[in-house]
C-alpha cells in the first residue's frame, strides 16, 4: 500500500472519531443502531473505494479454510460465552432489538465485518509490523486490544472475550496471509451472534 503514515493514522482513528464507544448506546439504543448501520456502510465503502480493496489477491479455497471459517467462530464464542459467565457470573444477553431483524441489519454485520479487519488486522499489521517493523507479538496485542476496545460498550467482559478473540483473528491472519479468509471467519461469527440474539429474543435457548 503506497499511502503515508499520516493517512494510516487517520484511518485508524476513523472507528473512533465515528462511533465513540458506547456513547451513543448509552444515550439512546435506536440512534445507536441506526448509526452503526450508517457507520457499517460509510467504513466498507470508504475502504474498499480508498484503498482499492479488491486489489487484494485472493488465494483459493482450501480444506483449512474452510476448517478455520466453521471452526474459528465457535471458539471465538464460546469464549464470549465463558469469559461473560466467568466474570459477569451469567451468561451474554445477545438481543439487538426486535427491530433490527431484517435484512438492512443483517447486511450491516457483514459490512462490519470487512470494515473491522480491515482496520484492526491489516491496516494495523501493514502499518507496524511491515512499515515500522515493531515486534509481532506487540503488534498482535495491540491489534487485539483495539478490536476489544472497539466493543468496551457492550461491558468489561465482552471486552476481554474481543481481546481473546481478536488475538485470534491476528494469529490467523498472520498464520495463513489470507484477508478473505478471516473476514469470512470474522462474518460467520457475526452471523452466529445474529443467529443466537433472535433466538435469544423467541425464548428458544436455554439462557
Amino acid at each position: 500500500m503506497n499511502i503515508s503514515h499520516i493517512q494510516y493514522l487517520s484511518f485508524l482513528f476513523i472507528p473512533y472519531l465515528l462511533f465513540p464507544s458506547g456513547v451513543c448506546i448509552f444515550l439512546n439504543t435506536k440512534n445507536a443502531v441506526f448509526f452503526m448501520k450508517r457507520f457499517c456502510y460509510f467504513a466498507s465503502f470508504f475502504t474498499i473505494v480508498y484503498f482499492n480493496l479488491f486489489a487484494i489477491d485472493v488465494s483459493p479455497l482450501r480444506a483449512q479454510h474452510v476448517f478455520l471459517i466453521i471452526f474459528v467462530p465457535i471458539i471465538t464464542m464460546s469464549l464470549e460465552i465463558f469469559s461473560s459467565f466467568f466474570l459477569n457470573k451469567k451468561f451474554p444477553v445477545f438481543f439487538i432489538g426486535v427491530d433490527n431483524y431484517n435484512m438492512s441489519y443483517f447486511i450491516a454485520v457483514i459490512f462490519m465485518a470487512t470494515a473491522e479487519e480491515y482496520i484492526f488486522r491489516l491496516l494495523i499489521f501493514d502499518f507496524f509490523l511491515e512499515k515500522l517493523q515493531f515486534n509481532l507479538l506487540v503488534v498482535i496485542l495491540l491489534s487485539a486490544f483495539a478490536y476489544g476496545f472497539n466493543h468496551i460498550h457492550f461491558g468489561f467482559a465482552i471486552f476481554i472475550a474481543k481481546f481473546l478473540t481478536g488475538i485470534i483473528y491476528s494469529l490467523v491472519f498472520f498464520i495463513f496471509k489470507d484477508f478473505y479468509c478471516v473476514v469470512l471467519i470474522h462474518a460467520f461469527s457475526n452471523i452466529i451472534v445474529f443467529s443466537l440474539s433472535f433466538l435469544q429474543s423467541k425464548g428458544k435457548l436455554c439462557f
